[in-house]
């Protein structure tokens, strides 16, 4: 007898499990049909419509469901950001992620593209275009895609209550957890709350799960809306500011170490953004070696030839000795001139001077020309001159004897002071946006300086 209840409770357990599996594919299904169509958001920048989001989902032929995004953003005149994201899941539970690709494109630079397929070991892998490693962290379903909705749906959750959902990141190689609190809920929908690391995200869903608004750490804001006018973007009548100010002026950046800025709102004294740096510091994708603007025209190629001809006569000559060839080619036939308007790189030579975006990009091309990897960076530098602040400023990394290093041509800085911050895309942006209405200041609340 306790053998037979052992064995019922057996199958019991068993046909419980099916049954919720199968409830759970059932709230699979009516979330993804609630979400499927096209979709329009226009985002606005302090109270600037600034760009939109175009979402559009559905099922494939074969059982499988594609979710797709296009982001559009122009913060800066003649400068748009275009992000487009595809991910398209497995026709079968667990439906994991077949396929995913984003594709990254400032202005006029080459789109910088990222794609995962699954091989014939069914694992994720990056294809031979992708700048990462050949191997994903982890796996992703669509349950993992639609966690935050399945948990709403499945569990009823009390206010307050939290749930951790993977999210999928393309320049990490990895999935990263984010918590999400339940803040209110009603006939209407819920409204959800999650750190970012430049504030509070709110999100508002619908009753099919559909994002309403977004409220990204009162910088960005998403508002659902129709085609016409999401694609109604006005062009930005703001310039983000060249220098942001520091409280106090930076002695001898060359000797520092490390150091922790936060930026801080005038307005409001909120801080903005905490950053940590130090010498050498790299951006996050240094394996990445695909130059941040278009690719050289024929004439161009023509004076890359040129210029470049004695970095390739010291071919057997050590990497230190072929970069500092080019660095002094660089500095022999391009001049500074801040606040110049962007151009091509055989237009920036043509004319001989260039800002240091300009610097920056030419040195990318020069180096790749004579075999090194190499790629421009944004972000922070510091100028050490009246008056003293932290200006947006470009530079390099290249990898030379098997390291990466910083180094910044515009400066002429053979291996740049711990001054050089890295930003993100956000990061970037939240600066360019305060930046831009003058209100943003730099303090230094931790430096440590080298031991001589």
């Amino acid at each position: 007898m306790i053998r037979f209840a052992s064995g019922l409770i057996g199958t019991l357990a068993l046909i419980l499990l099916l049954t919720w599996q199968q409830s759970r594919v059932h709230e699979l299904i009516r979330i993804t049909r609630g979400l499927s169509g096209d979709h329009w958001y226009t985002i606005e920048t302090a109270n600037r419509h600034t760009g939109f989001l175009h979402t559009r989902s559905g099922g494939l032929a074969d059982g499988g469901w594609r979710y797709r995004s296009h982001t559009h953003l122009l913060l800066a005149a003649n400068e748009p950001v275009n992000i487009r994201k595809t991910l398209e899941f497995e026709p079968v539970t667990p439906w994991r992620l077949r396929t995913a690709e984003q594709t990254v494109q400032r202005g006029d630079a080459r789109a910088e593209r990222t794609r995962l397929v699954r091989n014939t070991e069914g694992s994720l892998v990056f294809d031979g275009e992708s700048p990462m490693h050949a191997r994903f962290d982890g796996d992703y379903t669509l349950a993992d895609f639609l966690r935050v909705e399945l948990w709403l749906r499945e569990q009823n959750p009390l206010l307050l209550s939290h749930v951790r959902a993977p999210a999928l990141q393309f320049d990490g190689g990895r999935i990263r957890s984010t918590n999400y609190t339940l803040r209110d809920r009603d006939d209407t929908g819920f409204t959800l709350e999650t750190e970012t690391s430049i504030g509070p995200t709110v999100t508002r869903l619908n009753p099919t799960m559909l994002p309403e608004s977004i409220d990204v750490a009162g910088v960005f804001s998403f508002r659902l809306s129709d085609r016409s006018a999401a694609l109604n973007v006005s062009s930005p009548t703001f310039k983000a500011a060249y220098l942001l100010p520091v409280s106090a002026r930076i002695e001898s950046p060359e000797s520092i170490e490390s150091m922790r800025l936060t930026a801080i709102d005038r307005g409001t004294t909120r801080v903005l953004l905490e950053i940590d740096a130090r010498r050498q510091r790299l951006a996050r994708r240094p394996e990445s070696t695909v130059p941040d603007r278009r690719l050289p025209g024929e004439r161009l190629q023509a004076l890359l030839r040129d210029v470049t001809m004695p970095a390739r006569n010291a071919a057997d000559a050590n990497e230190v000795a072929r970069l500092e060839a080019i660095l002094a080619l660089l500095r022999s036939h391009l001049v500074y001139r801040e606040g110049v308007e962007p151009a091509a790189l055989e237009t920036v030579l043509d004319r001989g001077y260039g800002e240091c975006t300009d610097f920056a990009d030419l040195l990318t091309v020069l180096a790749q020309e004579i075999g090194l990897s190499a790629r421009t960076v944004i972000g922070l530098a510091y100028r050490d001159q009246k008056p003293f602040g932290f200006a947006f400023h470009a530079w390099n990394e290249i990898r030379i004897d098997g390291t990466w290093e910083v180094i910044d041509p515009t400066w002429d800085q053979r291996l740049a002071d711990a001054t050089h911050l890295p930003l993100d895309d956000q990061e970037l942006t939240t600066l360019k946006l305060y930046g831009s209405e003058q209100s943003v200041l730099i303090e230094v609340s931790k430096l440590e300086r080298r031991r001589i």
